[in-house]
């Protein structure tokens, strides 16, 4: 029988960053700002990877929501 192996729960700084193509200091500046919540246990610091994924999901946006970035054409428009 196979083993699944299970995403962990809860991810440190460092795994967060590596997610979220950041550095650790952008992770910690959410993390300090609230932007992102914590877990602490004992006295290390880790993030919920569902947190990390709602944080992903309220940030993410569609081309409906910007339909022409400034300074870019619209498509089918010469600049």
């Amino acid at each position: 029988m196979e083993e699944t192996k299970q995403k962990p729960l809860l991810l440190t700084v460092f795994q967060c960053a590596d997610a979220l193509n950041v550095s650790q200091w952008t992770v910690r500046r959410l993390l300090k700002t609230g932007a992102l919540p914590t877990v602490r246990i004992g006295s290390r610091v880790l993030i919920k990877a569902s947190d990390l994924n709602c944080f992903i999901d309220e940030r993410t946006t569609s081309a409906v929501d910007h339909p022409t970035a400034p300074g870019l054409a619209a498509e089918g428009e010469m600049g």
